[in-house]
Order: C-alpha cells, then structure tokens, then sequence
C-alpha cells in the first residue's frame, strides 16, 4: 500500500485576533519577527506569498513560475455580499503574522491566519495591500485590486431557482446541468442552500476503473463556485451503494479561468469525491470544504476524497488546500499527483478508513498545521509513493501538524516507499503511531527529523522504524522527544502533559501554551 503519512492540527494559534487595516509601509521596510513562546525553527525554503497577489504577478519568477491570471477569484466582489479569501503562502519560519494596508472600510485581516473578510463591498475598484511577516521577520507584500460589480457573477438555487432563469442573484439558475450549459465560463459562482445532484449532468465516461464523472473545463465552464454566505450547499453523486454508483465532478482550470471552491459539501461518491486535472490552470484554492462518506470501492485504484490527476509533462504550481475537513470516508481524504510547490493547511483527516497520499511529481510541497485523527485501517496517516517526473526532484516539507492513531502500533507516517524521494524536512510534529522509513540508499533524502513529538511502541531509540534501509546516515534525527505510550508524553489530543509542557514552542506542533 504506497502512502506518505502525516497529519497535523493548528491546536493553538499566536495571534487569534482580528486587526483592521493599517496604513501603508514600506514593501522593503524590516519587520520586527514573529515572536513565539518556544524555539523559532529557522526556515528550510523562502518566503512566498502566493495569495493575494498583484494580477499578473508570480511569486517566484526566478524559478519561471507562471504569473496569476487577473480572472482569478480574488480579484473579484459582489457589492454588498461579503467577500473572503485567505493567505496562501509557502516556506519562511512559521508562525505568520499578516497585516492589511489601504484597504477599504470595514475589510479586517485576522493576524494568525491570514483569512481577510470583507462584510459588505461597496465602490467599484479597491486595491489594498497584504504583508506577511515570518518569524524570522522575513516579509513579503503585494497590492492587489478586487473589482466590485454583479457582472462578473451567477447565482444557482437548487430549491428556489429556475434553469430558465437568467443567473442573476434575483432570478437564480437551479441545477448543475445548466451551470454547465450556460457557457459563462469567466463568471464566479454563488451557490444558495440545497442539493445539487450530478445526476442531473450527462456523463464521460463509464463505471468500469470507477472514473465516470461530470466534466467541467475552464475554457467552457464557470469553475469558481463559492457556497453563498452562511449557506450550506451540497453537492451529492448519489452512490447508494450496489449498481447504483452515481458519478463524480471533475474540475479542469485554464489559464485564465483558475479553479476555486469555498464553502461546499461533497457526498455520496462512488470512488471519487471530486477529481481536479493537473498541469491545466495553477493558482487553484480549495478551501472550507466538507467531503464525506466518499467509498472506497475498488482497491488500489487512489479512492480519494480529493484526487489530482497525474501530468508529467506539466504539473500544476500553487494548489492550495486550506481548512477542508474530510471525514467519515472509507477512503482516503486526498490523492496527489502532479503539483509544484503545493500547500495543505489547516485540513482535517478524520473518522475515515485510511490517511491521505502525496504521489508522484510533488516537487516542493508543503503540509503544515493539519490533523489526522483517529482514522481505522493501519495506514492511518500520511503516504506516498513521491515518485519523480523528467527529472523533477521531490522535496518538501511537513511541519507543526498532529497525526494521532487510535493505535500506536498504526502508521503516522510513512517516508520513501519506492526509494525515489529527495531531501524532506519533518520537524515540530507530534506523532502518535508508528513513524517509518523505508528503502532508502545513498540517492535518497536525506530526511530530517527534528524537534518533533514521537510516541510509539517501536524499540529503535529514536522510535522511527527502518525497513528495507542500506543507507541509515540520509535518516537524520535530531532532538526529537519521544517514548511509549505509558509514559504519558501527550494527552488525546495530541498535547504535551505534566513534566513534558516545559517543551511545549519547542517540540511537537504547539507553539505555545494555551
């Protein structure tokens, strides 16, 4: 079974306050560093903001990543329907701090997260500015310019609207079928409370290898669906079990019609829950998701909540998976192929069959701040095979999350199954369950361990298992703090107790006392 595991959670935020805007500074004005209660972990790669961004910007031009398309979500507002976004940004030493300037009345930053709230969008063109500052008082900042204007938007209403209707926000279209007929393809849309079913869409494909799905494609298609403040849309495929398999949605975006999903529930998927093609549209968000009782009906065939399709040729830059909570599948949460310098955050792995994976071509990615939490088959956590592309190294980093199995004799991360990854750091993580390595040689890694909490029952001294492994030296650990699971190092929720919270913003995923 090819699976990298990791699971992590945010259980304390630094800053949980919400802070209006400031005026103006220098971009190249030196910040004070984030401060923290414990050790700041200096960072392994730089400092990117990825999200928000100037239209037509990369955050890493000298690497010839593409540029962000002025179509993208963020640059767009309805007037008086509240507009939210979040931070994307990558590398740097965590915690963050982030701040607003020149933005408009009433739009707030929280200073942890990076979330940006906008109540009630007025006017027709604002352009404030977001700066993010790591702990390290490394900073990054752009201006970024949010059009406010009903044209840019359709509305869909699965309860009240009508497929005769014209889209507008006062005569909302009803199904899925017509979403995809409408040809509005650079259009953002709001999706009202109710359920929206993919039996409504005519399908590619068949039940044969589990891929018969509805295709939405960015050239054609609207590919933004945002869930209506407040609102709690659902997407259902209608698996019932038996013959009765229903058929998924697939996302393609394009390089101007970037894919972004806020705010929807995914159900009742046979195999799949939603599947996005990668290499076809970069900059995508999927953030504040649902995705729940997606079954797990062919073995070995990547059953994800969430799967990316692999593209060798080309792999999608800047994905970002923020706050969804997978939960109560039978498969795992998400199935990753083909991404450059990819982020999770703040994501919930839980109550399921197994952990997710991180597969082939993921050159550069991210896992910070997520849980994976009490997940039943013994590949509990976080996998992968991390196979190579045309020459494309595969490293990252996976830092601050909590991966606690029920069992500790259940895997909480599983590193190098094919013996094809490059150098991965792992480091303030708290695990609870079995960390391995495997079949690494002297072309592998080297993967770092370090300064996270490992409770097993291994009998290594530094509690991560070997397998299969003729190099150990590209295995390096470092000041980890580990033990069994009677000696008490971590509560249910994966928090340091008695003598053990004098470690706490040094080891393990909290940064500091709550």
């Amino acid at each position: 079974m090819d699976r990298f595991i990791t699971w992590a959670l945010l259980s304390a935020f630094f800053f949980p306050h919400v802070a209006c805007a400031q005026p103006r500074k220098s971009e190249t004005a030196r910040k004070p560093a984030v401060k923290s209660a414990g050790f700041v972990e200096p960072a392994r790669y730089p400092l990117e903001l990825v999200l928000p961004r100037e239209a037509d910007t990369s955050p890493s031009p000298e690497d010839d990543s593409p540029s962000i398309s002025a179509n993208h979500r963020i640059f767009r507002a309805y007037p008086k329907i509240e507009y939210t976004i979040r931070a994307v940004v990558i590398g740097g030493a965590y915690p963050f701090r982030f701040e607003l300037a020149d933005a408009p009345a009433g739009m707030t930053i929280d200073k942890s997260t990076g979330e940006i709230r906008w109540p009630s969008p007025t006017g027709a063109r604002v352009k404030p500015m977001i700066t993010v500052t790591d702990a390290e008082g490394t900073t990054r900042s752009s201006a970024w310019e949010i059009r406010i204007t009903p044209d840019e938007f359709r509305f869909v209403d699965a309860e009240r609207g009508n497929d005769a209707n014209s889209g507008t926000i006062t005569e909302p279209w009803k199904t899925l079928s017509k979403v995809k007929s409408s040809e509005t393809h650079n259009t953002t849309l709001y999706f009202r409370t109710g359920v929206y079913k993919t039996a409504d869409l005519q399908p590619t494909g068949d039940d044969e290898g589990g891929w018969k799905r509805a295709e939405f494609n960015g050239r054609f298609h609207p590919v933004q669906w945002l869930a209506f403040p407040g609102e709690k849309p659902v997407i259902d495929s209608g698996y019932k079990g038996e013959n009765q398999h229903g058929w998924f949605i697939r996302l393609q975006g394009a390089g101007s019609n970037p894919v972004y999903l806020d705010g929807l529930e995914f159900t009742r998927a046979w195999h799949i829950g939603l599947q996005f093609v990668s290499g076809i549209g970069d900059f995508a968000v999927f953030r504040r998701l649902s995705i729940h009782d997606i079954a797990e009906t062919i073995r070995s065939g990547n059953s994800a909540g969430i799967m990316t399709m692999t593209n060798p040729a080309r792999p999608s830059w800047y994905s970002a998976f923020q706050d969804i909570d997978f939960h109560h599948n039978s498969c795992g949460g998400i199935k990753q192929y083909s991404q450059r310098k990819l982020l999770w955050e703040d994501c919930k792995f839980r109550d399921s069959g197994i952990g997710p994976d991180l597969k082939s071509d993921i050159s550069r990615f991210e896992v910070r701040t997520c849980l994976f939490h009490n997940n039943r088959n013994e590949a509990a956590g976080l996998f992968g095979n991390l196979h190579p592309a045309r020459g494309r190294d595969i490293t990252g980093e996976i830092r601050f999350n909590r991966m606690l199995c029920p069992d500790p004799r259940q895997q909480a991360m599983d590193v190098n199954q094919d013996s094809l990854a490059n150098e991965i750091h792992l480091y303030r993580n708290t695990f609870v369950g079995v960390v391995r390595v495997r079949n690494t040689d002297r072309e592998d890694g080297p993967f770092h361990f370090v300064r996270n909490v490992i409770v097993n029952t291994s009998s290594s001294p530094d509690h991560i298992q070997l397998e299969a492994v003729s190099a150990p030296n590209r295995i390096v650990s470092q000041d980890n703090l580990t033990g069994t699971p009677s000696s008490q190092i971590v509560d249910a929720d994966g928090n340091l107790t008695g003598k053990f919270r004098s470690r706490i913003g040094t080891h393990g995923h909290q940064i500091s006392n709550p």
